[in-house]
C-alpha cells in the first residue's frame, strides 16, 4: 500500500514531468558511456589503421594485358605468356607505374624473351625469373625516383608452350 492519503489525480503534471526527467537522465546516461566506448573503440581503430596503412600491400596488374615472347633454346621453340602484378606499401607507386610503364615493358619483355624455356619450367626457375623482373624495376624506380619502392612481383598468369 502506497501513500493511501494522497490523491494521485491531482498530481498527474508532476508525476509526468518527474518521469519525463528520469527518462532522460537515463537517456543521457546511456549515450555518455556508449559515446565514450565508441570514442575508444574509434581511437584504438584509428590507430589500428594508421599502422596498418603503412604495411598494407597494394597491388597492381603490370601492363594492360599480358606479356608475351617467343621462347627458343636447342631444342624447343615455344611462347611464354604471363601476367604480372607488382606489390608495394606505397599507394603513390602505383600511379606513378604508368609514368614508365613502356620501359618497364620494354625491360621486361627483354628479360622475357631471353629465358630458358627448359629452365623455367620448375619453381626454382620461375623464382629466378620473378627476381629477375623486381630487380629490373626496382632499378628503373631508383633511377627514376631515387628509391625502389615496389617490393615485390608476382606472376599471377604463366602459360609455356
Amino acid at each position: 500500500m502506497a501513500f493511501p492519503n494522497i490523491d494521485w489525480k491531482n498530481y498527474k503534471a508532476e508525476i509526468a514531468l518527474i518521469i519525463l526527467a528520469i527518462t532522460l537522465l537515463i537517456a543521457i546516461v546511456f549515450i555518455g558511456t556508449g559515446s565514450a566506448v565508441r570514442l575508444k573503440e574509434f581511437k584504438m581503430a584509428e590507430s589500428a589503421t594508421k599502422g596498418e596503412q603503412e604495411d598494407k600491400p597494394y597491388y597492381a596488374l603490370l601492363g594492360n594485358e599480358p606479356f608475351t615472347v617467343n621462347l627458343q633454346n636447342e631444342t624447343h621453340t615455344g611462347f611464354l605468356q604471363i601476367e604480372i602484378q607488382v606489390q608495394t606499401t606505397d599507394a603513390k607507386a602505383i600511379q606513378n607505374l604508368s609514368s614508365y610503364a613502356p620501359e618497364l615493358r620494354n625491360n621486361i619483355m627483354l628479360i622475357l624473351s631471353g629465358a630458358d624455356y627448359i629452365k623455367i619450367k620448375d619453381r626454382e626457375g620461375k623464382e629466378e625469373l620473378r627476381q629477375q623482373v623486381l630487380s629490373e624495376i626496382q632499378r628503373v624506380e631508383i633511377r627514376r625516383f631515387g628509391k625502389a619502392r615496389v617490393t615485390d612481383v608476382l606472376f599471377t598468369s604463366f602459360t609455356m608452350q
